[in-house]
């Protein structure tokens, strides 16, 4: 397994290996945006959680998708229109966010038993959330020649780590890998 200690020398490394394309933004800049997105998806749960933004009254994680957690301010507008699965689209067509888009993950595969993520932890609200799990995709908005990144990012469980691995599809994953499956497909990146 692959460990990558940083952004910066993860850039340096995709742009050696995989080349960029410029004429579009999933080169490594875009790629960085990317990443740095999701750890701003990681620090908008975490607020969620502690405010109790949707006033429940459960300290619980927003789990339906990424544009929700535009209407409480935690995520910029741009990056709530890259959701590719939105419950309440705020956009016709995803807009990608510098070539990527971004979807929740529904299932936790990391357990002996998998996870649903999607939970109803208040009995009103449905299944969009989860008590102590979230996780995200970010993956290339178009296929190319060059290979791209795609990049999973949780918490909870196994998943308090990032995952990427080279792609050349539009694809997003859904559930976060079992241990075989990461072992054999993901690189950590730290």
């Amino acid at each position: 397994m692959i460990r990558v200690k940083s952004t910066s020398r993860l850039l340096l490394v995709l742009a050696l290996s995989v080349g960029c394309d410029a004429r579009n933004d999933t080169g490594p800049d875009g790629q960085d945006k990317a990443f740095r997105a999701l750890a701003g998806l990681n620090s908008a749960e975490i607020d969620y959680l502690e405010k109790d933004l949707d006033k429940n009254g459960i300290r619980d994680f927003w789990t339906g998708d990424v544009s929700g957690l535009f209407q409480y301010g935690l995520i910029p507008r741009e990056v709530a229109e890259a959701d590719a699965f939105p419950l309440h689209p705020l956009v016709k067509q995803p807009k990608a966010y510098h070539g990527y888009l971004f979807v929740s993950l529904e299932w936790d595969d990391s357990e002996q038993i998998p996870e649903n993520l999607l939970q109803d932890t208040d009995e009103k609200s449905g299944k969009v959330h989860h008590k102590s799990r979230f996780a995200f995709c970010a993956f290339p908005a178009a296929t190319g020649e060059n290979f791209r990144w795609i990049y999973l990012r949780g918490y909870g469980g196994d998943m308090g780590v990032v995952l990427g691995r080279k792609t050349k599809g539009v694809e997003p994953v859904r559930r976060w890998p079992n241990a075989k499956e990461r072992s054999a497909h993901w690189a950590i990146i730290d």
